[in-house]
């Protein structure tokens, strides 16, 4: 989904959905250069649940290319994205 205003251009909020769903199209489709496009460098990932609980982009990439290359068939699946403007 991507929406432009009246002028013709993306609104700040469309542009996070975009980046939002780009994300996880790199996560789905293993291509996790894709995070360098769409992740601020100074992203950190808070997952407790993970074996790198607070990552930085780079060790985030690794953990996650690891559990994708151990589990392949591994999608993930939007069933709502909520945004507040």
């Amino acid at each position: 989904m991507t929406a432009i205003d009246a002028r013709g251009e993306l609104t700040a909020v469309q542009a996070n959905v975009s980046a939002v769903r780009r994300f996880w199209d790199g996560f789905n489709d293993h291509d996790l250069a894709i995070w360098d496009e769409v992740c601020a460098a100074t992203f950190v990932n808070h997952d407790p649940g993970l074996p790198t609980p607070d990552a930085d982009l780079t060790t985030i990439k690794h953990t996650i290319g690891a559990l994708l290359s151990a589990f392949p068939d591994l999608r993930s699946t939007e069933d709502e994205l909520i945004i507040r403007g």
